[in-house]
């Protein structure tokens, strides 16, 4: 437990050990997006750069897959338009059309799943206070694309993420996350997000996720599967450091009018699916 009145160095360092103490983590629950019924989703992370979310149903199969791994990374939904499987290389990402997709770099998704690490060279400052129990630091990230300001919110008593915000230098708010519903896992004392909020406003990227079910370091040589970009027959892999932007369509997630199984499509509430994750690690348990 963090002091009564934290200093930066102790916020910075409960956050930093916390992430410190995942190496991988795999999940279950449910993906939605405004205006339409949540489906079943597995999720995969391994630091510093793998990560997979693949939002499945019974009745239709992989709706949405996202992935990434040490050199690309991938999107692809079903119903998209035109149809076509996106990737880019990590190095080629701020000279491509992929940041009209996602205007952050893909690794900041592990971020956003409550694995923060603070950086000294981003000159982290604060902590300030923005309501009962709740403290901001502000860091400035220095990239090939400019500087970008980051401030995130933690829960001063836990050090617990809340709250995390990318702006450009002019400013506007690339990209939020908001996390709570956090639980420590007993194994190894990690302090996770089970409800995960994801913002690009200037995209249509907007999704809502649950995790019901987790393990924590449990991913190895065994998983390698989950980092490779997969094949899907009847979509051409476009590479989008070599697209042009009227080339790209929409973000990778399916909005109300194109997820089969809203409620209008059936008269009613929308059927029970049923989590279809891919398989998950062996001895693989879950905790409430």
């Amino acid at each position: 437990m963090l002091p009564p009145t934290p200093s930066l160095q102790q916020l910075t360092d409960e956050v930093n050990q916390n992430t410190s103490l995942v190496g991988s983590e795999w999940a279950t629950g449910r993906l939605a997006v405004p205006g339409a019924p949540s489906i079943p989703v597995s999720l995969a992370m391994e630091q510093p750069l793998r990560f997979r979310l693949r939002a499945s149903t019974a009745i239709t199969g992989t709706e949405v897959d996202l992935g990434s791994n040490d050199e690309l990374f991938w999107l692809w939904a079903k119903r998209q338009q035109p149809p076509a499987l996106y990737f880019c290389r990590h190095d080629q990402f701020l000279a491509s059309s992929a940041r009209s997709i996602l205007p952050v770099e893909p690794q900041w998704i592990i971020e956003a799943m409550g694995l923060v690490r603070f950086d000294p060279s981003e000159q982290p400052q604060g902590p300030s206070p923005v309501g009962a129990n709740r403290l901001q630091i502000r860091s400035v990230r220095h990239g090939p694309a400019g500087d970008m300001t980051k401030t995130t919110v933690i829960d001063s008593r836990s050090g617990a993420v809340l709250e995390q915000h990318l702006y450009d230098a002019r400013g506007y708010r690339l990209a939020s996350a908001i996390t709570s519903r956090h639980h420590r896992d007993p194994t190894t004392g990690a302090l996770l997000p089970r409800h995960i909020e994801i913002q690009c406003p200037g995209t249509q990227l907007d999704l809502q996720i649950d995790l019901d079910e987790m393990q924590i370091n449990a991913l190895g040589p065994q998983s390698a599967g989950l980092w490779t970009k997969p094949d899907y027959p009847g979509f051409p892999n476009v590479n989008l450091a070599q697209a042009g932007p009227q080339m790209v369509g929409p973000a990778p997630i399916p909005g109300p009018s194109q997820t089969v199984g809203s409620a209008a499509n059936y008269g009613g509430a929308p059927p029970n699916y049923g989590v279809v994750p891919s398989q998950p690690p062996a001895g693989y348990r879950s905790y409430p």
